[in-house]
């Protein structure tokens, strides 16, 4: 099983996901509470059962973090490494740049 994170793709419209996947949508205007929020949409994914995932958030900087993974020691830092161990519970999962307007 392998799980990985692409480089960043930019969203324009809201579209499905395809075949097996399920599509994680996470907004808003704090990058820690879109942190939390990402964190919780893994685990419901996880705990479902779902293997394949699409994670889409709008904030760069969450994705940039994820796509250059460093250990910090800040508190975004510790959300990015949280998201980085839940990506293990998945076969496949990316992450995509979604602007507010596509939610």
């Amino acid at each position: 099983m392998s799980s990985h994170v692409p480089a960043t793709n930019i969203v324009r419209h809201w579209s499905p996901p395809n075949g097996n996947f399920v599509k994680i949508n996470v907004g808003g205007a704090v990058n820690l509470l879109i942190g939390f929020r990402a964190i919780l949409g893994l685990q419901i994914a996880s705990q479902m059962g779902h293997r394949y995932v699409i994670l889409e958030m709008d904030a760069k900087e969450i994705i940039m973090n994820l796509q250059t993974y460093e250990q910090s020691w800040s508190v975004e830092g510790a959300l990015v490494d949280e998201v980085m161990g839940l990506f293990n519970r998945f076969a496949h999962i990316s992450c995509h740049f979604a602007p507010r307007e596509c939610n």
